[in-house]
């Protein structure tokens, strides 16, 4: 099974250097790195603490309906987007006027097994999770 980090979000522009540690054991051969692009998509709010757990999506992993609550809504509009790991919107729901909490299901049934990167824009704020399809 292949090591995988968790995404790590960078600056246009900045220099970042990945350190691969350890040879287990004196064990030698090749191996592969593999970057992908998230799509920020969007203008530009300021980033969200993906501490909190105002945004709840589960199940997650899952196999092809994920729910998604929202707590704490406070913008007219509220976008939901989901992009595959190329960077191509997948699917997209907009909700106007929800009172304090949305609750709303995604459907990816037809796509591939895979990593989806889920964003939720809410007025000035956005949160990101990652989805794993099953």
């Amino acid at each position: 099974m292949p090591a995988t980090l968790d995404p790590v979000f960078v600056e246009s522009g900045e220099k970042y250097f990945l350190q691969v540690d350890g040879s287990f054991g004196g064990v030698t051969g090749t191996f592969s790195i593999y970057f992908h692009d998230w799509a920020a998509g969007i203008d530009g709010p300021p980033p969200f603490d993906p501490s909190a757990e105002i945004l709840q999506v589960y199940p997650n992993p899952g196999l092809d309906v994920f729910n998604v609550r929202l707590e704490n809504t406070g913008s007219p509009e509220i976008k939901i987007l989901v992009f595959d790991l190329n960077g191509r919107l997948i699917c997209s729901k907009i909700f106007s006027n929800v009172p304090g909490e949305l609750f709303t299901r995604l459907d990816l049934s037809g796509r591939p097994a895979g990593i989806y990167h889920l964003r939720v824009i809410d007025g000035d704020r956005t949160l990101d999770r990652m989805l794993v399809k099953q």
